[in-house]
Order: C-alpha cells, then structure tokens, then sequence
C-alpha cells in the first residue's frame, strides 16, 4: 500500500503544470540592450503577461520576463494566466528585448517573444477573441 500511495503522490505533484509549482523565476534577467535577442522555453507562466524562459529544466537558467506586447485586462486574473499557459507554456519562444535591462532591480526583463514567427501576445489576444 505503502508504493501505491508513494506513486500516487509522485504522479500527483510531477502531473502538476509548472505554472502551479513556484510564483518566481529565481534568477535576475541577464543584462540586455533594447533590441538583443534571447530564445528559451517557456517553463512558468507567473501572471497574465509574465513567463519565465530558460534553457533547460533547471530552475536556475529561469529567468522572468514581461511581454510588453500583452495586455490583458486583468493581468492578475486566472483567466489571463491560463491564456497565456495555453499559448506558450512548454514552447520554444524567440523574444526581442523593448528597453535596456537594469542589473540593480529585480522586475521582469521588457521582450516582445514570438513562437513560430507569430507574437505571443498576439496569439493571446486571438485565442481570446475567438473564445478559445
């Protein structure tokens, strides 16, 4: 009985998306100038327009960053978050820094990221639109 419920838990919590594991990226965003390109994962999504991206399942390579190009009306809600989950989390993402990064503060790296060419923030916006 003892394994059952042993391999239950470990189903239950690795079942978990990522999104529901941690509330931060753990590492600062690397220091960027506007117009730098980065490529990543998506492995978080903390908020409604927030992800982390990093390049391994390490949580050490996380780091946040903000999509500048997203705005959903609530970017606390759940909705939102599940918006943005359903359009990137897990996928391979290509991002354009907006703004110079700030190596003293500890917010979001500003980045436009595009999976497959398209804009995450525009595939957000159109899976909402249609009521996806």
């Amino acid at each position: 009985m003892r394994l059952t419920t042993a391999a239950a838990a470990f189903v239950l919590v690795m079942g978990l998306p990522l999104a529901a594991r941690a509330a931060s990226c753990p590492e600062q965003p690397p220091v960027f100038s506007a117009g730098a390109k980065f490529a990543g994962e998506v492995r978080q999504v903390l908020d409604g327009r927030t992800i982390c991206i990093g390049h391994s399942r390490a949580e050490s390579s996380w780091f946040a960053v903000r999509l500048v190009d997203l705005h959903p009306d609530k970017p606390t809600s759940r909705g939102a978050r599940r918006a943005l989950g359903r359009e990137g989390l897990g996928k391979y993402v290509v991002c354009t820094v907006a703004a110079p990064s700030d190596p003293t503060a500890s917010t979001p790296l500003p980045a436009v990221c595009r999976v497959a060419g398209v804009s995450l923030g525009l595939r957000v916006a159109n899976g909402r639109k249609s009521g996806l």
